[in-house]
Parts: C-alpha cells; structure tokens; sequence
C-alpha cells in the first residue's frame, strides 16, 4: 500500500506493516458508497475515526487491528443492511475498546450521535 490516500484516508509506511490494510480499503470504500446519501455525516465520523486509529501513537498494532476491524464492521453494515441492534453493538465494542484514548473517544461520540440521527 505504502504512503499514500485511498479515496478518504491517507495511510503512511509507519501503518503498513503493521496493520490490516484490507480492513482500511474496505473503510474507505465504505465511506465513499455512504457520502451523498443519508448516511453522509455517519461516512465524515468514520473516515475521521479511521483516521485517527491509523494516526495514534503508542498504541500497540493489535488494539489497532481491532479496533479497525470493528470499524469495518460498522462501514459495512451501515452501507448494506443496517441492523440497529447490531450497529449499536459494534458502536459499544469499539467504545470499549478506545478506553483511553480521547481522540478516539471524542469521535466516537460524534459517530454515535450520527449513527442515533440516522435512526431517529
């Protein structure tokens, strides 16, 4: 993959390597499919929070390729079949998973109130 920006999220040579960069191209494919539609705002919180995953320092590969791996998990469903009770579960997995991490916290948060908006 090397340094370079998929459609959404640049990835640098410090991630490859490292980290599951298929989770990272599904993201993103992901994020296109959703912008323009009504599910926008939920595809800008994914892209920032994939982002801000790739970005982080100090944080072991492994919670990284979780948390990504989540992540994908939620793009997918919230571009195909948009089961609530399974969003909301992933939501809360990679809220537990982004203990203390503020960054990622803060964004998740946003996520969450997009994803609740999109719901009604």
């Amino acid at each position: 993959m090397g340094n370079g920006t998929l459609n959404n999220i640049h990835v640098t040579n410090s991630n490859v390597g490292l980290l599951n960069t298929g989770n990272v191209r599904k993201i993103d494919a992901a994020i296109t499919i959703a912008q323009g539609t009504d599910a926008d705002q939920i595809a800008h919180q994914l892209r920032q929070l994939t982002q801000a995953i790739l970005d982080v320092k100090g944080l072991e590969s492994s919670r990284k390729d979780s948390l990504l791996e989540l992540v994908q998990s939620l793009s997918d469903q919230i571009v195909r079949e948009r089961k609530q009770s399974v969003i909301m579960a992933l939501l809360k997995s990679i809220e537990d998973r982004a203990q203390g991490l503020a960054a990622i916290s803060t964004i998740v948060e946003g996520l969450t109130a997009a994803i609740r908006n999109l719901f009604g």
